[in-house]
């Protein structure tokens, strides 16, 4: 109303300027650009509005056409203000603004040609250190390693004591990561954790670490770096903290300490504050881990499968985590192992390999692992049985060895068998139906896995012929 009932004067383009703003924070940037932009076009002549509104119009206006995705509107407001504005710190905020947009938006050479002209046009304003750290993760952002390397060491020799020197420092150790210099990352980021030890990244910068070593084979210098981010208090209760304990408990295992691992894995479950996701993979782990540990002298030979299992039993409860399916495949494992005590382990097993076999989250190999495990199962639950019952179990333990072979049944599409378990599905075929003397089928799978698995055909050949010699009838 103002706007209409005023005359072309500083008080209507006031009025215009906080219809602009009106309609920005009511989520309508086109709107608002053109408010904006009828301030900073208009009233030529009026040296108040050229004053004390213009240079502000152009600086909304870029805002506002950011938020439009307006890049031409943007970069046009941005010159303007620009030229008719030289202030670093009004110009440089949108300049960094428009930088940033343009960047995200995948358009990161004239975000840094932009960034780039500012400082080089300002180089002594305050907020040249936060545009000269947006240039650098432009570059960064197209993955040229050594300019993003270059702007960052200028940038932390000059910034001595700006508060985004540790977001710098973070910086300038990826990008000597991804650049391949490796000795130059792990000193830069140990000593960003040591020197900004309460800042969020110096965490990412202690996993960085632990992943590197880990990667490299030094288990033990991966989980002192983990156990870095365990014992800063600072960050107890941390999405971090959780990872690390997980992380901890990998490296631990690796370098064959079960009883640390165990108890990073203790820790994490019994943390209320642990997310589930990482709960979850908690207790698959520690499932691992107690099948790895050597059963106490007081227990017996199947303790650690039974406290494993009743670990996965624990992760197999968050049904909606992809870790259940893998869950399912290590408890079906422990009962078969439990099987020679219990006769109902087999059955068990089956029942969890099943669940495996019609889970819309199990992959290829979970499922392939699931008919040879169900074929195993078949297998141990013949042992014992008379005559009748025992040749159909095991009938069905070759069907499933050889549905795997096959590819029958259980494939979706685009899908194929892995050479690994097809390699042992067929193994496994092959030992029941030699064992059975039917040789004829023998030969015709051992030409079939000749045919799928050519880097052992010489393997297969040799099997075939030997099972052609012994089919022929003896003179």
């Amino acid at each position: 109303m103002a706007v209409e009932a005023l005359p072309a004067s500083p008080e209507q383009a006031a009025a215009r300027f906080k219809l602009g703003d009106a309609a920005l924070l009511r989520g309508d940037p086109a709107a608002a650009l053109s408010q904006y932009l009828a301030v900073a076009d208009g009233y030529t002549n009026d040296a108040v509005v050229s004053r004390e509104l213009r240079p502000f119009a152009w600086q909304q206006s870029v805002a506002a056409a950011v938020a439009a995705t307006n890049a031409a509107a943007a970069a046009r407001a941005m010159e303007r203000l620009l030229e008719a504005h030289p202030d670093a710190e009004v110009s440089g905020r949108s300049a960094l603004m428009l930088g940033q947009s343009l960047v995200r938006r995948g358009d990161a050479s004239s975000g840094r040609d932009l960034l780039s002209r500012f400082a080089l046009r300002f180089p002594d304003a305050p907020v040249t250190a936060d545009v000269r750290l947006a240039l650098a993760s432009g570059f960064i952002s197209e993955r040229k390693w050594a300019p993003a390397l270059a702007e960052l060491d200028g940038w932390v020799a000059r910034y001595t004591n700006h508060p985004s020197l540790p977001q710098a420092e973070y910086d300038r150790a990826y990008a000597s990561a991804e650049a391949g210099l490796s000795t130059n990352a792990v000193e830069q980021f140990r000593a960003l954790a040591q020197r900004f030890a309460t800042n969020p990244l110096a965490q990412t910068a202690q996993l960085w670490l632990g992943s590197h070593f880990y990667n490299l084979g030094d288990f033990a210098r991966a989980e002192l770096a983990y156990v870095g981010v365990l014992t800063n208090s600072l960050w107890k209760g941390s999405v971090a903290t959780q990872r690390a304990r997980l992380l901890a408990s990998h490296a631990a295992m690796a370098r064959g300490s079960t009883t640390n691992a165990v108890q990073y894995l203790l820790d994490l479950l019994n943390d209320p504050a642990t997310p589930e996701p990482e709960r979850a993979s908690g207790y698959f782990y520690l499932g691992e881990a107690r099948l790895s540990a050597n059963p106490a002298s007081t227990n017996g030979p199947t303790s650690s499968f039974s406290e494993a299992l009743e670990a996965f039993a624990g992760a197999a409860r968050f049904t909606n985590q992809p870790v259940v399916v893998a869950a399912w495949g290590r408890m079906a494992y422990c009962q078969l192992q439990l099987s020679a005590q219990s006769p109902v382990a087999a059955s068990r097993a089956v029942e969890l390999y099943q669940r495996i076999l019609e889970s819309p989250l199990s992959d290829v190999s979970s499922r392939a692992k699931a008919l040879v495990g169900i074929g195993a199962a078949c297998e141990r639950m013949a042992s014992g049985k008379g005559p009748a019952e025992s040749a159909e179990l095991l009938e069905r333990a070759l069907k499933h060895y050889l549905d795997v072979v096959l590819g029958s049944g259980f494939l979706r599409p685009g899908e194929s068998v892995p050479p690994r378990l097809l390699e042992e599905a067929g193994l496994a075929a092959s030992q029941l139906l030699e064992e059975r003397r039917r040789f004829v089928e023998a030969d015709g799978l051992y030409d079939r896995l000749g045919r799928e698995l050519p880097s052992l055909k010489p393997v297969w050949d040799a099997r075939r012929h030997r099972v052609q010699q012994l089919s022929r009838p003896t003179p």
